[in-house]
């Protein structure tokens, strides 16, 4: 996916139990404190007041380095090292003792270059940006009536407020309380008012311990770096013109002869297989694969790989559910949610042709018809194919993401977990600037502290080539959270367009997960007994489901099958 042209406002110990008896999703813990990279952040944010003769550290930070100083006021401030956003540990030692709190690294204020090219010295674009004036904050699903206007009146000090209620998934319920869903819950987002910053506020709903407030985050932004055009055959150019292409039906917009995700191809001759036709049964019949992107249009499916039979109705994110409508469901920008359906379940370019689709529209144009995916939208998004599709047929496909992570996302995708979703997500396309982490596919990276590692799929594109028959794609992120990848470059479906991308070899993995699924595969454990072996159980199953995919996604007798198909590489150790 070119997510360069991606704007996403992606951006945890665990909560306390409130009075009605809910908490934040486990394994979803909150921050102590959030600080941006560059700011002086006092240790009484941390809970921590004294710290003579103490010994700071933080993973990766050489100790001498890190800077402690003494502000007006007599407080010990640290400055916080210049680390990609993020959760990260910090550790106090003194007298033998050791304090552990967990700090959410925000990108530095604007003008700050950072994440400096590895492979193109002094080429450098700005980070994500968080937004200066705004802040979601996710509550807890049971306060209700006068219990929820009492908290918003509350959250007014900080400004003004729009609110909204997360589709609660009744199809999929298995988690009984004291665990709570995050869906359900009512979405704030406050525009902060004359003096209120941005740090401070979120560190003041931190600190707030009724339980009412699960997650407090920052919102964010990243635009398509001017820099890329130096180092990529050209900038990419959304395609405003539409052109007919002989022999199917509808139109593709023109293509652009120096898009570097959207290649022309010169001689598109019909639909070819991605990873091959099913197989000994293996067509993922029975389980359905949620396509959260672009939208879904029938027109851009030119050779009808996806028959209304196996798509379900498609559902629009970008307004609330209670808005009242779901229509708008159209795809745009080049036709990227239905390309990266057909590469999922495509009748003769998926791998899972028997799966059902769901296209849920998260991303919509923004004044240069690029795309633009909001936290809103992608919260929304899960929530309502939570509410559509069983859990154990439920496969995610996010070919989006931001350098921000955002702990609501977490909870979401954690809480599916729970349930049995198997999620998919795009490893990112920055392997020319850096590296930076990409989520929501980073959640897959070591957990730190109260905030797990979730079990997702994080892809890599690869290519034919090299001693191992594959290769990185060069514009493939690399990370210690990618631990599965697929062919991602220069994919050929029959259309006047070569898609390049980490976003179209995600759906190739989730195509996969379909497969393991219809096959049942990845059968859950024996039925528990009470409430915590539940959720033990059902995370238990997302991790088999998960294990699942990777092997069969590099097994030998999979891949022997399919004539000319070469088994991809795993990726999780390198």
């Amino acid at each position: 996916m070119n997510k360069h042209t991606l704007i996403s406002l992606l951006a945890l110990t665990l909560g306390l139990a409130s009075a009605t008896g809910l908490s934040p999703v486990p394994g979803s813990g909150r921050p102590d404190a959030f600080a941006r990279a560059g700011d002086r952040l006092p240790l009484r944010s941390l809970g921590l007041d004294t710290v003579t003769g103490a010994q700071i550290q933080i993973p990766g930070v050489p100790p001498r380095t890190l800077k402690m100083t003494v502000n007006a006021a007599g407080r010990t401030e640290l400055t916080v090292p210049d680390l990609p956003p993020g959760r990260v540990t910090v550790t106090l030692t003194r007298a033998g003792q050791r304090i552990t709190r967990e700090l959410d690294v925000l990108p530095p204020t604007t003008g700050h270059p950072a994440f400096r090219s590895l492979t193109n010295p002094g080429l450098s674009f700005e980070r994500e940006q968080v937004l200066p004036d705004q802040v979601q904050v996710l509550l807890n699903p049971a306060l209700t009536g006068a219990a929820l206007n009492r908290r918003l009146e509350a959250l007014r000090r900080y400004g003004t407020i729009t609110t909204e209620t997360l589709r609660l998934p009744t199809t999929n319920a298995r988690l009984a309380p004291p665990t709570g869903s995050p869906c359900g819950g009512t979405l704030a987002v406050i525009q902060l008012g004359r003096g209120q910053a941005l740090e401070e506020v979120l560190n003041a709903l931190l600190a707030d311990t009724s339980g009412d407030i699960w997650y407090p985050d920052p919102i964010s932004s990243t635009k398509t770096p001017a820099a890329l055009a130096q180092v990529r055959p050209g900038p990419f150019q959304s395609a405003p013109l539409q052109q007919a292409v002989p022999g199917v039906r509808g139109n593709l917009p023109a293509p652009q002869t120096g898009s570097f995700y959207y290649q022309p191809n010169l001689t598109p001759s019909g639909p070819r297989p991605a990873l091959g036709m099913p197989r000994r049964g293996l067509g993922g019949a029975g389980s359905t694969i949620a396509v959260l992107d672009t939208g879904f249009s029938p027109v851009l499916d030119l050779h009808g790989e996806l028959p209304s039979s196996r798509v379900m109705t498609p559902l629009n994110a970008l307004q609330p559910a209670g808005a009242g409508t779901f229509t708008g469901t159209g795809d745009f920008w080049e036709g990227h949610g239905t390309q990266v359906a057909i590469l999922a379940a495509g009748g003769q370019s998926g791998v899972a042709p028997q799966a059902t689709a769901l296209p849920v529209k998260v991303c919509g144009p923004d004044l240069d018809g690029r795309a633009v995916c909001t936290t809103r939208s992608v919260l929304r998004g899960v929530c309502l194919a939570l509410d559509s599709v069983p859990a154990n047929r439920l496969v995610l496909n996010l070919s989006l993401g931001g350098s921000v992570p955002t702990n609501a996302i977490h909870a979401a995708l954690n809480w599916a977990e729970q349930q049995g979703v198997v999620v998919v997500a795009a490893g990112g396309n920055q392997g020319l600037n850096g590296h930076p982490p990409e989520y929501p596919a980073a959640f897959a990276r070591p957990g730190v502290g109260s905030q797990r590692q979730l079990n997702l799929l994080a892809v890599a594109s690869v290519r034919p080539g090299g001693p191992a028959g594959w290769t990185y794609s060069g514009f493939s992120t690399r990370g210690n959270y990618l631990n599965v990848s697929a062919p991602g470059e220069a994919l050929d479906i029959g259309h006047p367009y070569l898609y390049s991308g980490t976003s179209f070899a995600a759906p190739l993995v989730a195509g996969a997960a379909a497969l393991v699924q219809g096959a049942g595969l990845n059968r859950a454990p024996a039925a528990p007994q009470n409430a915590l072996s539940t959720a033990l159980s059902a995370q238990a199953a997302s991790a088999l489901q998960a294990v699942s995919v990777k092997a069969f996604m590099l097994s030998p007798a999979r891949v022997r099958s399919m004539p000319g198909i070469e088994p991809t590489p795993d990726l999780s150790k390198y």
